[in-house]
C-alpha cells in the first residue's frame, strides 16, 4: 500500500485531464500521462513498487507546492476563538418572526406538513415588548458592523403589519449611523396599496415568493381557506406595484421554490407569459425535503428538460445561443453558479486546524427571533429543535451551543479529514438535526449529496476555464 499519497480528486472532461488539489483549493490542468500516473498512485490495491516511473510533470508541480499529502490534524471552525468578538460587536441582521401564522398552506411546507421536525402554524404573534428588544439587541451589537438588516418573517408578516410598521420608525429611531436595510419575506397576497407605500417610503426590500405559472404555483401554494387562486393574487399585486411604482418594482425579488414533480418548461414558462417580471431579481431552487416525511418526486422529465435548458444557458453564457431560447430559471442557475466560482479561493494549505466549508458563524448573518424570543441561528432551521435554538432575547447569545453548532463536523471528524470536499462541503448543522439532536450518523447521510455538488461545482470551473480558454484564442 502506497503511503503518503497526495490529497486530490482526479478529473477529467471531453478535452483535457485535471485534479482537484484540496490543500490549495484549485483545480490544475495535467497532461494524460500524469493523469494516468495519479490515478494509479491513488489506487489502493497497487504498491509503490509496481508504479511507473512519475512522469516530469509530477516534479514540477511538486516543487510549486502542489500534490501535498497534508490533511488537517483537527476539526475546529477558523473562527471558533473569535465567535464572542463577533456576536458582541459585528451582528449583521436579525430577523422578526412577527407572527407563526399564514394565510397560505403551501403543502412542501414544514409549517403544513405535521413532520414532527417542526412547529406547526399557530396564532402566537410577537408581541412589541419583544420586538423592541429585539430592535436593541441588534443596535448594541452591531457597533463594527456598517451596514445592518432587519427582517421580518412568519408565518406572512403581512398579518402583522402594525408592529412591522412601528418596528421600521423604531429602528430608523435608534440605529442612526447605520446603513439600514429591511427585508420582507412574504406572498404579497395581503399587500395594500398603504403598506406599499410605506414599503417604497421607506425602501423596503420585499421577497416575494411566487412557484411558476397558475397550473404549477396553484398546486402546492393554496389559501387556508382553500378558496380562490393564490397565483392571481400574487400577480395582482406584482401589476399594481409595477404600474404605479416602476422603480421601485425593480428593487423586488422573487423566490421560486420549483417542485421536480412538475413540469420544467411550464414553471419557466412564468417568465414567458409575463415578461415584466423579467425586471426583478430572482432565485430559485428545488422543494427542502430535509425535514419533510415525504421525499420529493423526480421525474424524469423535469431531470432531462433541466438538463437540456442548463446547456442551453451555458452556450447563451458564451453567446453561442440566442436567449430567447433559453429558460429564465436555467439562466439564472448558470449566473449563480458563475458568481459562486468567484468566491473559490485559492490556498497554500489546509493549516492543521479547520472545519469543511458549510457552516456560517450561527446569529452572525441570519439571526431570527421567534414570537417568544428565542434566538434560532437562520429562519432554515427547525425552531424546536434544542441545537439550533442560541440563546434568547432577554440573556443573550448562548455562547457554548453557538460554537458547537459551528463545530458540528467535530461529530464525523475521520470522515470530513479524508473528504476531497473539505472545503467544498455545503453541509451546515441542518443536516445533523436528528429530531433535535445533532446527529452524526444523520449528517453522514447527506454526504454523498453535498459531495455530488462539489464535483459539479468543480465540472463548472473546468468547463468555464475551457471555453474562456477557447474564445480567447
Amino acid at each position: 500500500m502506497i503511503e503518503n499519497k497526495p490529497f486530490i480528486k482526479l478529473l477529467q472532461s471531453p478535452n483535457g485531464y485535471y485534479f482537484y488539489d484540496v490543500n490549495r483549493n484549485e483545480v490544475v490542468p495535467i497532461r494524460q500521462e500524469t493523469y494516468d500516473y495519479l490515478e494509479n498512485l491513488l489506487d489502493s490495491n497497487r504498491s509503490s513498487d509496481s508504479l511507473p516511473p512519475a512522469p516530469f510533470e509530477v516534479g514540477e508541480l511538486k516543487e510549486a507546492g502542489y500534490l501535498s499529502s497534508e490533511h488537517v490534524k483537527e476539526i475546529e471552525h477558523i473562527y471558533t476563538e473569535y465567535v464572542p468578538h463577533i456576536l458582541e460587536r459585528n451582528l449583521e441582521k436579525v430577523t422578526l418572526q412577527l407572527t407563526q401564522n399564514c394565510n397560505f398552506r403551501c403543502k412542501y411546507c414544514n409549517y403544513t406538513n405535521n413532520s414532527g421536525n417542526q412547529r406547526h402554524h399557530s396564532s402566537k404573534r410577537m408581541s412589541e415588548e419583544t420586538a423592541r428588544k429585539a430592535v436593541l439587541f441588534l443596535r448594541d451589537h452591531c457597533i463594527d458592523t456598517e451596514e445592518v438588516f432587519l427582517g421580518f418573517y412568519g408565518g406572512e408578516p403581512m398579518l402583522e403589519f402594525d408592529l412591522l410598521k412601528r418596528m421600521v420608525l423604531f429602528a430608523e429611531e435608534v440605529l442612526k449611523g447605520k446603513r439600514l436595510l429591511y427585508t420582507i419575506t412574504t406572498n404579497a397576497t395581503l399587500l395594500t396599496e398603504e403598506m406599499i407605500a410605506f414599503f417604497v417610503a421607506h425602501k423596503a426590500f420585499l421577497v416575494i415568493s411566487i412557484d411558476g405559472t397558475k397550473s404549477v404555483n396553484d398546486r402546492n401554494r393554496v389559501f387556508a381557506n382553500g378558496q380562490g387562486s393564490t397565483f392571481d393574487a400574487i400577480i395582482e399585486k406584482l401589476r399594481y406595484i409595477y404600474d404605479a411604482y416602476p422603480d421601485y418594482f425593480r428593487t423586488l425579488s422573487i423566490n421560486m421554490v420549483v417542485d421536480p414533480s412538475t413540469d420544467f418548461d411550464e414553471v419557466s414558462r412564468l417568465f414567458v407569459d409575463y415578461p415584466f417580471l423579467l425586471e426583478l431579481s430572482y432565485q430559485w431552487t428545488e422543494i427542502d425535503d430535509i425535514m419533510s416525511p415525504t421525499p420529493n418526486t423526480v421525474t424524469e422529465e423535469y431531470v432531462s428538460k433541466r438538463a437540456y435548458q442548463t446547456f442551453l444557458a451555458y452556450l447563451h453564457r458564451f453567446s453561442l445561443c440566442e436567449e430567447k431560447h433559453v429558460s429564465a430559471l436555467a439562466r439564472r442557475a448558470v449566473f449563480t453558479s458563475e458568481d459562486s466560482l468567484q468566491r473559490i479561493m485559492p490556498s497554500k494549505s489546509l493549516g492543521i486546524k479547520s472545519a469543511p466549508g458549510g457552516p456560517c458563524v450561527p446569529g452572525e448573518s441570519r439571526l431570527m427571533v421567534t414570537v417568544d424570543g428565542k434566538f434560532i441561528a437562520c429562519e432554515r432551521v427547525s425552531e424546536t429543535s434544542e441545537p439550533m435554538i442560541i440563546g434568547d432575547i432577554d440573556h443573550g447569545f448562548d455562547l457554548d451551543k453557538v460554537i458547537h453548532l459551528l463545530n458540528v463536523a467535530k461529530q464525523t471528524e475521520s470522515a470530513c479529514k479524508n473528504c476531497w470536499a473539505f472545503n467544498l462541503c455545503s453541509l451546515c448543522g441542518k443536516f445533523s438535526d436528528d429530531h433535535g439532536t445533532l446527529s452524526g450518523k444523520r449528517r453522514l447521510e447527506f454526504c454523498d449529496h453535498s459531495r455530488g455538488i462539489a464535483s459539479g461545482t468543480l465540472q463548472d470551473i473546468i468547463f468555464f476555464q475551457e471555453m474562456e480558454g477557447l474564445i480567447n484564442g
